[in-house]
């Protein structure tokens, strides 16, 4: 029992410390409704992330389908 136990909390702290690991997709080509197309890295953590253009300027996809810059 002891030892499913110490496996059981083992298990949940490196799920836990995963969790907050910084990622960067690198550079990807997205397109806008009207064709037109630039490079964009989704970049963040699990629980916080967020899309910038290659010039580090932070944008947003509206419910319309376009990018627009973030505020």
């Amino acid at each position: 029992m002891m030892k499913i136990l110490k496996f059981l909390l083992l298990s949940i702290c490196v799920v836990g410390a995963n969790l907050g690991t910084i990622y960067e997709t690198g550079p990807q080509k997205l397109q806008q409704p009207n064709d037109s197309a630039f490079t964009g890295i989704y970049t963040g953590t699990y629980f916080h992330n967020y899309l910038e253009t290659s010039s580090g300027h932070r944008i947003m996809r509206s419910g319309d389908g376009w990018y627009y810059y973030a505020e």
